[in-house]
């Protein structure tokens, strides 16, 4: 707990949990086919206990959705500043763009890349990591979820990730989706012991995804998921050469949406 009782104004709170949290979203049809939309956010985090001192973070930017019978894009870009809870003045940014056509009744195929800012060492002035503050991590980067922690998986020097998917709709209650992931850093990082990881690429992912649907409300879900490690990947995560650079990863998952209540 942040209090040990109900106060209006002078609440503790540790420097990783935001002490609070706002934010403006905008949205306006440009065409039939076009939106444009604004998110505004300012988040806010103490400098420690027994501090009045609260470092402001805005994070802000754009992004454009075009949206047809067979084909979906959309656009991303947002920029971060203001100052970290190291008091480190911020400067970072995200980029994402990602496309899917419909090129058949059954066939889809997508492409897109992510792009999260990071610093060169831990030396500079400012801080380029961008932070993702409660952002969902799950639903990025590969179902292995090997970066929702970027300062850890990429000793905060950024990522950049490349995907292309295909998907194949066998009959109204089988479908399979591919999806092919390529990771690299933004930036040449450093371990702990100051070495300099000289390969930006960290790897490659491959996710399958078979789903069912049944009559019944009900949806099965399997995953199998294989990723080849690169050397910078194997020395930042301190992993011994000797071993292999595979990693496996598999799942079922089962989604029951039953309607409990109805109206006409």
């Amino acid at each position: 707990m942040n209090n040990d009782k109900d106060n209006t104004f002078g609440n503790e709170y540790t420097p990783d949990k935001m002490k609070f949290l706002n934010f403006i979203y905008l949205n306006s049809k440009l065409f039939d086919a076009f939106s444009l939309s604004f998110l505004g956010i300012l988040s806010g985090n103490q400098k420690e206990e027994g501090s009045n001192t609260v470092y402001g973070l805005g994070t802000f930017g754009p992004y454009l959705k075009y949206k047809s019978q067979k084909f979906y894009a959309q656009v991303n870009a947002f920029y971060q500043t203001g100052t970290n809870i190291e008091s480190q003045e911020v400067s970072a940014y995200l980029l994402n763009a990602k496309a899917t056509f419909q090129a058949t009744s059954k066939i889809n195929i997508g492409a897109g890349f992510d792009l999260i800012s990071g610093n060169y060492n831990s030396d500079s002035i400012k801080d380029h990591s961008f932070d993702l503050l409660y952002g969902t991590r799950h639903g990025f980067n590969g179902e292995m979820d090997l970066f929702s922690n970027l300062l850890k998986s990429t000793l905060d020097a950024g990522l950049i990730d490349f995907y292309a998917s295909f998907g194949i709709k066998l009959n109204p209650k089988n479908s399979i989706l591919l999806t092919y992931h390529n990771f690299s850093l933004h930036k040449i990082a450093y371990n702990n012991t100051d070495e300099k990881i000289n390969k930006k690429p960290l790897g490659n992912e491959l996710d399958l995804n078979y789903k069912y649907k049944s009559e019944l409300p009900l949806e099965c879900t399997v995953g199998i998921c294989v990723y080849k490690s690169t050397e910078s990947m194997k020395t930042i995560q301190s992993i011994p050469n000797s071993d292999n650079t595979f990693n496996y990863y598999s799942y079922i998952m089962l989604t029951f949406t039953p309607e409990l209540f109805s109206s006409k």
